[in-house]
């Protein structure tokens, strides 16, 4: 799940909170509508795509950053281990002027995978500058103003996207490291969510060149079935203490739920998601408690608008949610599907699809007692219930029969780290969980922190969730040291 900071929510249908829910719909429905299917004559567009620095939220931000950070591109190869292949451009931007020490210097990972950091930047910066850090941002490739994704037109193609992952993101920083300080440099890793496994890999790739990492959101698991369980499971703890804290959820989340019927559903093409299903793709702002306030504020709202005007509500809902999408974000969707695919689904690999598993998971959680239909959100509930036209449930996930034959599986092993942290053990490793974290509960850190013990530092905090790692105080005194 991405680890991209949502707005707050102080309007109905702000636009900030929209185009988060319109990109999670637009990934759903790429999942559907083209991976769906067994096989495809062609994937998109054929038009003529601008350059990566002339797309809109480059140019936006570019024109916005700080007039102390420097900012550059830097060539490098797609395929790292064919450094004759073609070259793409890496975006970078930091305030040094190449002279810190290495302690000052850190690098800082996004979430996504195919987020850019701006928005991550925007909240870091001034962070960072309380404590005279000398934070380095890297638009990973694909994303932001580096490089985007390459157009692919069928499965085999989709391979290609297998060189976009965490291991080329990590040779092109130290690219970038190198470029900036020197051959020999070193600097700390910072990652938060992907970034967080990107900070992981890097104890595979280039152990030689880290001071410290501090990894916040995201842990290993050989099982994807019980990674997925847990993750539920806090979905209902979050959604209790959401409930706890803004109490008036509640009766916001029954008025919604009165007014979208079985008959208020959500089309595109042959696919369908109707009346709570809709409510349950909203679970992605459980995941920062410090949104909270706003999300509360968004559900009174569109509670008030439906008993107001019931359609006019709903069909500004649905005008949003299934909102078109570019070409560009449809490549950054299918890329985002073979990297998660290829790196975060556990050591031991299934080629089950998103539905097998969540329905297994869910009669799992049902047979140990748990009421379901209680829970304030639940994203397997979502998943279960896409229907076709043709009355079959869930037949929109068919990874199976596409990705598996094209995808290699790249997760990473528990021995591979604990190799490099026995050989440079005076480098701490920091690894931080929120107990109210919907995309990934502290429960799914319990394997990685029994496997590597003592070699790791791990600490869950009590009251954040997926946003801890930039209110957290500790990460950042770690930073310091």
């Amino acid at each position: 799940m991405r680890g991209i900071i949502p707005e707050a929510v102080p309007v109905l249908f702000s636009a900030e909170l929209m185009l988060k829910i319109q990109n999670v719909f637009t990934l759903l429905f790429l999942a559907s509508s083209i991976l769906g299917c067994n096989q495809i004559e062609k994937i998109v567009f054929g038009k003529k795509r601008p350059d990566h620095k002339d797309l809109r939220p480059c140019g936006e931000f570019l024109a916005e950053l700080s007039a102390d950070y420097q900012h550059g591109f830097l060539a490098v190869p797609e395929d790292w281990d064919n450094p004759d292949s073609n070259k793409i451009e890496v975006f970078y931007y930091t305030k040094l002027g190449g002279t810190s020490s290495d302690q000052d210097n850190v690098v800082f990972f996004n979430g996504g995978p195919t987020g850019d950091s701006h928005s991550s930047y925007s909240v870091l910066e001034p962070l960072a500058d309380e404590r005279d850090l000398d934070l380095v941002f890297i638009d990973q490739r694909g994303t932001g103003c580096s490089t985007r994704y390459p157009a692919v037109e069928t499965y085999p193609e989709m391979a290609r996207y297998a060189k976009w992952g965490s291991r080329a993101i990590v040779k092109d920083a130290e690219a970038v490291r190198a470029h900036l300080f020197g051959e020999e440099s070193r600097w700390k890793v910072f990652g938060q969510s992907y970034g967080a496994l990107i900070a992981h890999r890097y104890w595979q790739v280039a152990p030689q060149s880290v001071i410290s990492s501090h990894a916040h959101g995201f842990a290993l698991m050989k099982e994807y079935d019980l990674w997925l369980k847990e993750r539920i499971l806090n979905q209902k703890v979050a959604g209790e203490e959401f409930v706890k804290r803004y109490p008036s959820v509640n009766d916001s989340m029954k008025k919604i739920r009165e007014n979208l019927t079985s008959l208020d559903c959500l089309e595109k093409e042959t696919e369908k998601l109707c009346d709570d299903e809709i409510m349950d793709m909203f679970f992605d702002y459980l995941g920062w408690t410090e949104h909270w306030s706003g999300f509360s504020y968004f559900l009174e709202t569109f509670a008030s608008a439906l008993e107001a005007d019931k359609e006019s509500a709903k069909k500004k809902l649905m005008a949003h949610l299934s909102g078109e999408s570019d070409d560009e974000s449809e490549y950054a969707g299918i890329a985002g599907l073979v990297i998660s695919t290829m790196e975060m689904r556990g050591t031991k690999y299934t080629s089950d699809t998103p539905l097998d598993t969540c329905t297994r998971v869910l009669k799992e959680l049902e047979s140990d007692g748990h009421n379901l239909s209680d829970w304030l959100f639940n994203e397997c509930r979502r998943n279960v219930s896409w229907k076709s036209t043709d009355n079959k449930s869930g037949s929109t996930y068919s990874l199976r029969n596409s990705l598996e034959e094209y995808i290699p599986h790249d997760p990473i092993p528990f021995d591979d780290l604990k190799d490099s942290f026995s050989q440079y053990q005076d480098r701490p490793f920091y690894l931080y969980s929120g107990k109210f974290d919907a995309y990934v509960p502290p429960a799914t850190f319990k394997e990685e922190v029994e496997a590597l013990g003592e070699l790791i530092q791990y600490k869950e905090f009590p009251t954040t969730a997926h946003g801890g790692f930039y209110t957290e105080t500790e990460v950042w005194e770690n930073l310091e040291k």
